[in-house]
């Protein structure tokens, strides 16, 4: 069910100089493209493969490790190399598609191809979103890192009957789980 249409990616334009000076050598954009700040190669990492891997998606010696948060809500890369500041304008990652496992239980896929099975109340919640106020879902990754779930993609799970809007606030069917995710004052 690829909820998202594939489209050329639209790029930003940032100080790089300045992120620099602001302690940042990489920006996750709102749409979770990657940006470097420094030297020659300053601009968009437009390898996904790359930024998959400084994100800790994939398999291999960095899956599950490269981006991380700190107690202070911080983002890093950590590398065998260093660590480096990263500026991250929402969450690192988006939602961009969902299926169901052989359980029946949900599992959304990232902007990286990496599965988040929701399988826990907790996995999965509502915000408001940053740019328009609207509810939107998010839902935990791994180790404190959270993806938000596309415009598209929430439209969907409203479209197929997995997310219902009820008096209590939203509903997420899951399998044989139905969780509610309250309402946003």
């Amino acid at each position: 069910m690829n909820a998202d249409n594939t489209t050329a990616k639209q790029y930003r334009s940032y100080d790089h100089a300045q992120k620099q000076r602001d302690g940042y050598d990489f920006t996750i954009d709102y749409d979770g493209n990657w940006y470097y700040h420094s030297g020659a190669l300053a601009g968009p990492i437009k390898r996904e493969k790359l930024a998959a891997l400084f994100g800790g998606a994939g398999h291999g010696f960095m899956a599950g490790k490269g981006l991380l948060i700190d107690e202070d809500g911080k983002y890093w890369l950590r590398s065998p190399d260093g660590q480096y500041g990263v500026d991250v304008e929402d969450v690192p990652f988006v939602i961009v598609d969902y299926s169901f496992d052989s359980n029946g239980d949900l599992v959304f896929v990232t902007n990286f191809d990496e599965q988040v099975f929701v399988r826990e109340s907790g996995d999965v919640f509502l915000k408001e979103e940053p740019l328009c106020g609207e509810p939107v879902l998010y839902c935990h990754v791994r180790k404190g890192l959270v993806a938000r779930v596309s415009r598209a993609v929430f439209a969907s799970l409203i479209f197929d009957g997995v997310l219902d809007e009820a008096d209590a606030g939203y509903v997420l069917h899951c399998g044989t789980h139905d969780f509610t995710l309250g309402v946003l004052s």
